[in-house]
């Protein structure tokens, strides 16, 4: 009996993490809905848990949409703050997780290239704001990685807040939400 009562209690500590994530992304969210609708645009989820985007997920998460232009939004959450990102083309993405022992020059990572499919960015768009002028986003929620990179002919760059990653422009909550201030 006194093991279960352990492991219930390990159970619960783990999930801590989790639980004050998910309520900060919650909380972050929410105030990103308030700053579009206080600048007068209109929020449009795509489904249920839009804040909880993932890489590998293709659709769309959420639409913003003002009088004459829309923005689609596709979130990206990682775990854990001790990620590369790199962004390679359409179909393929590089992450490297790093342990507090590793020493790596982020320069000389070797990435593990994974597959996914181009992120839809008209997925749950209405037809009647489809004819609008499109602006496509990648929306990266807290943990921010440690270094989001894309792939070019003359090797890996840094991506900084409003660089193009190939599919969309980058940003973080933050400075999304500071857009519509």
């Amino acid at each position: 009996m006194l093991l279960l009562y352990i492991f219930i209690l390990v159970m619960i500590f783990s999930a801590v993490p989790l639980l004050i994530s998910m309520t900060k992304k919650a909380s972050e969210g929410a105030a990103m809905k308030r700053a579009i609708e206080q600048r007068g645009g209109k929020f449009i989820p795509t489904h249920a848990l839009w804040y909880m985007g993932e890489v590998n997920s293709e659709r769309c998460d959420f639409h913003v949409v003002f009088d004459n232009r829309v923005i689609s939004v596709k979130v990206i959450s990682l775990l854990s703050s001790n990620v590369l990102l790199n962004f390679i083309d359409k179909e393929n993405y590089g992450i490297k997780t790093l342990s507090a022992k590793l020493t790596e020059n982020k320069d000389s990572v070797i990435y593990e290239n994974k597959k996914k499919k181009p992120y839809d960015f008209k997925h749950g768009l209405k037809p009647e704001y489809s004819k609008l002028p499109h602006a496509s986003v990648i929306l990266l929620n807290e943990p921010r990685p440690l270094r989001i990179s894309r792939a070019t002919d003359d090797g890996i760059i840094d991506l900084h807040t409003g660089d193009q990653t190939g599919e969309g422009e980058l940003y973080t909550t933050h400075s999304f939400i500071e857009l519509f201030k």
